[in-house]
């Protein structure tokens, strides 16, 4: 990809190619020089699948590396933009594919939020059906204790 010194939007993020450095909502991070190169390539073919070999060609074009290499790429880029798998798609022995329009996707806080909101509600609820559970079984067992107990000093009193 040609460099350009203009800043790429992917989704909350601009990507500068000169520097390699993507800056967001929680500040900047610079990717090491071959996963610049890799994000380079798919955004050159955004909404494109690039495969393994034209990655691997494009950015170790004189060097013999394994698809281990690219992976680890991959894998800091993702982890650069809180991706997850979500911007870039992982193609099954194929390839990449940026997706085209990343900014339209439900970002991530969004749905952690409802998540949290609901979880704490459910465990409480799991909480409270416990607590009842015992305190039943305990007052079932206090009362079996106190009707022996009754008993025997029922018997004893007895001639």
């Amino acid at each position: 990809m040609a460099k350009s010194s203009e800043p790429i939007a992917i989704g909350t993020f601009d990507f500068d190619a000169e520097t390699g450095t993507l800056s967001g909502p929680e500040g900047d991070t610079t990717l090491r020089h071959q996963s610049a190169r890799v994000l380079s390539e798919l955004l050159e073919h955004r909404s494109a699948v690039v495969t393994k070999s034209a990655l691997i060609e494009a950015v170790w074009p004189d060097t013999h590396v394994t698809d281990d290499s690219l992976v680890q790429c991959i894998s800091e880029i993702r982890k650069a933009l809180g991706d997850g798998a979500r911007l870039i798609v992982t193609i099954p022995k194929k390839g990449y594919r940026l997706l085209p329009q990343p900014e339209l996707l439900p970002q991530p806080e969004t749905r952690s939020a409802t998540n949290a909101a609901v979880k704490p509600k459910t465990n409480r609820l799991k909480f409270n059906a416990a607590l009842a559970v015992i305190i039943i079984g305990v007052a079932a067992w206090l009362r079996g204790c106190y009707a022996r107990m009754a008993r025997l000093t029922h018997q004893s009193q007895s001639p």
